[in-house]
């Protein structure tokens, strides 16, 4: 069963290019789902939402599989959405995953399928960010989806992704064809 929430748990931050923070404080109530089969995640607070004025953010069909089946499974119907699971694969209690637990997921998973280096409660929105970028995301639409203010915040995150689409790149790919 921890392999259900898991797959949640990394869906939903790569999604919605969640802090480990903003995954541990996600209830069953924040996602509302559409008719195609996305969803929308309330995100009540953040790091640079101080205020609680709150933001709403797009969550993929295959996302809300992965939720709607880690509830089914651990019998699920409201409070925190991401809950420790025991050996025996039942969930225990109400109370949600604490932020060192969600790092471990990321962590332990990463390292199953084989990622190496250092891997942090950011990593999924790095990699998020990573992603959009090398399908073609502009600064702005990459700012919008990670809720960064200052371009260059957003522009670290993929900062390799972005020197290979640069004036120099592009200038030395049309010399070189």
């Amino acid at each position: 069963m921890s392999g259900l929430r898991d797959a949640a748990l990394l869906l939903l931050g790569s999604d919605g290019f969640l802090r480990i923070s903003e995954l541990a404080a996600v209830r069953v109530d924040d996602l509302a789902a559409s008719e195609d089969g996305s969803g929308r995640l309330a995100l009540v607070r953040s790091k640079t939402d101080q205020e609680a004025k709150g933001e709403t953010l797009y969550v993929c069909r295959a996302t809300m599989a992965a939720v709607a089946a880690w509830r089914r499974a651990a019998g699920i119907a409201s409070g925190a959405l991401f809950r420790a699971v025991s050996r025996d694969g039942t969930t225990v209690g109400e109370t949600p995953l604490s932020v060192g637990a969600i790092r471990s997921v990321i962590q332990r998973r990463s390292r199953a399928v084989g990622v190496e280096g250092r891997v942090s409660g950011h990593s999924l929105r790095v990699g998020s960010a990573r992603s959009l970028v090398a399908a073609g995301a502009s600064t702005a639409e990459l700012m919008q989806a990670g809720r960064w203010t200052d371009p260059k915040s957003a522009a670290r995150y993929a900062a390799n992704e972005l020197a290979g689409r640069g004036a120099v790149a592009r200038y030395f790919e049309d010399a070189e064809e």
